[in-house]
């Protein structure tokens, strides 16, 4: 998955209570289509109540649900793909353990490259994005990987540009550029 999963309650602090979840991927014309829900209870003695048929908005911590769409042209020389992804990310705020609204979150994402270019097959390019529609933030994040420079060594340069506010809410800022090179070794033994 494209977009970072469940990790952390409404309040930023690690989730506790139980998590429920299922997946499903089915193969549509050559192309992969995905879906995960995710729920996290807001405590054990919730998520046992829903086997008694007790289900209130205050059983839950968040739900989020990823469904996305996966293709991979690989049969011919350059090799095209993508993957492009949705999340809803639904956090129910707290007040005193008391269900007092909830917050949408849209986002989307899209992974995609080319591969085997160059006179030695050995060049890639891609990009990624990741956008917070609700927040109208993200990433954008293209790059070049140049194979075997070295026996086993990879040679990876891009740059990632961050648009929209980010940070702190006192040290809201607009806009961040990062670039970046380094080697990658693979080694086998």
């Amino acid at each position: 998955m494209l977009i970072q999963k469940l990790e952390k309650n409404a309040n930023g602090t690690d989730a506790q209570g139980p998590l429920f979840g299922f997946e499903a991927k089915r193969t549509i014309l050559g192309a992969d289509v995905y879906g995960q829900a995710l729920c996290r209870f807001d405590n054990d003695e919730k998520f046992r109540n829903i086997f008694k048929g007790i289900i209130h908005k205050d059983s839950f911590e968040r739900m989020v649900f990823t469904g996305g769409l996966y293709k991979w042209w690989d049969a011919k020389d350059p090799a095209v793909g993508f993957n492009i992804e949705y999340q809803g990310d639904c956090i129910f705020n707290k007040l005193s353990g008391v269900y007092a609204g909830h917050e949408l979150v849209h986002r989307i994402a899209f992974d995609g490259g080319v591969k085997r270019l160059g006179p030695k097959h050995n060049i890639k390019v891609g990009l990624e994005l990741n956008h917070n529609i609700t927040q109208n933030s993200g990433y954008l994040k293209p790059g070049v990987i140049i194979s075997g420079i070295f026996p086993g060594v990879d040679l990876n340069t891009g740059f990632k540009w961050f648009y929209g506010k980010y940070g702190s809410d006192s040290l809201k800022k607009t806009g961040r550029w990062e670039i970046g090179t380094y080697f990658d070794l693979d080694l086998n033994y």
